[in-house]
């Protein structure tokens, strides 16, 4: 189970959050999020935030489900930079693609991003998990 799963269904912020489709409203929350962890916060420091939003309906559920989506991947994604990691490919369901590739840009933590269409994520899986077993065969 992933960090944003783990927040999203086992805290007390599982009431101030709903995922909805990612457009252009929730886009802003999501750079919002973004902005904060590249301003060098940290993530438990402004997690309190998204609860406060809710009780003073400052935002909505879903704005605070991206904005707290930034500060996750934007957490995430920073450690990269550190690491001076050239390139990276992004392949996966295409909403969560969507966001990483946004968060990359926005961030410019690395030069080079390859993402692979949606339509071709099962290929590259099976042909993955072909290579794992020729290795163990």
């Amino acid at each position: 189970m992933n960090y944003l799963t783990t927040i999203t269904s086992y805290t007390i912020l599982k009431e101030s959050v709903r995922k909805n489709d990612f457009n252009e409203k929730n886009l802003s929350s999501f750079i919002s999020g973004l902005e904060i962890m590249k301003k060098g916060n940290r993530l438990t420091k402004v997690l309190f935030d998204i609860r406060v939003n809710n009780l003073f309906k400052t935002s909505t559920n879903d704005e605070n489900y991206y904005f707290l989506s930034g500060l996750i991947i934007g957490d995430e994604l920073l450690g990269i930079k550190k690491e001076k990691i050239d390139s990276i490919i992004i392949y996966g369901a295409e909403q969560i693609s969507k966001l990483y590739f946004t968060a990359l840009n926005y961030l410019n933590v690395i030069n080079e991003i390859i993402s692979v269409p949606y339509e071709k994520v099962g290929y590259i899986e099976a042909l993955g998990q072909y290579k794992i077993y020729k290795c163990n065969n």
